[in-house]
């Protein structure tokens, strides 16, 4: 049997989290990941920010319209279509920047409407302000550095938006 341990240190600013096995009063530590906790603090979007996400909302489904795709049908395996045709596209093609806000932005409000959950704002003196999905769970969702993540980074990394709802419909179940 598996059990799943979590511990903050807040005195180191780490938190640790253990998967350990537990059997005839021993446990047995199978995997230990430690990440830096970030002192944010989280804020209802106010109505310029909101009317942000609107803005941002067009321009994606501006971006999914270029590339043929149905802007009602915007699921996330289309999303995945969208980004790996315009990883592709070698004519004029949308901004990294209308990319990034714009298919972030429809893919946070997907994983907003499927999990009941919505957009916040997440601010830190490390990272300054982001929006952020906060799951029901407490989980934290970026959804536009997702997808800013992948477009600095090459952008070699495809599928990942189905791959993230998988990941998330799995820990919901």
């Amino acid at each position: 049997m598996y059990k799943l341990l979590s511990l903050a240190l807040l005195t180191s600013f780490l938190s640790i989290t253990v998967l350990a096995e537990q059997g005839a009063g021993a446990m047995k530590i199978i995997e230990k990941k430690a990440s830096r906790i970030i002192d944010q603090e989280i804020y209802e979007l106010n109505d310029d920010q909101l009317n942000d996400i609107k803005q941002w909302e067009e321009i994606g489904k501006y971006v999914i319209a270029h590339y043929g795709i149905d802007t009602a049908s915007s699921i996330y395996e289309n999303l995945d279509i969208v980004y790996e045709k315009w990883i592709n596209d070698k004519q004029k093609k949308p901004s990294e920047g209308e990319v990034i806000l714009g298919l972030g932005t429809i893919f946070g409000d997907r994983i907003r409407s499927k999990h009941n959950s919505s957009w916040k704002l997440a601010t830190s003196e490390e990272y300054g302000d982001n929006f952020v999905i906060v799951l029901k769970s407490g989980q934290q969702i970026y959804p536009m550095d997702f997808v800013a993540k992948r477009v600095y980074g090459g952008g070699k990394e495809l599928g990942f938006f189905s791959g993230m709802n998988a990941v998330l419909d799995k820990q919901a179940n």
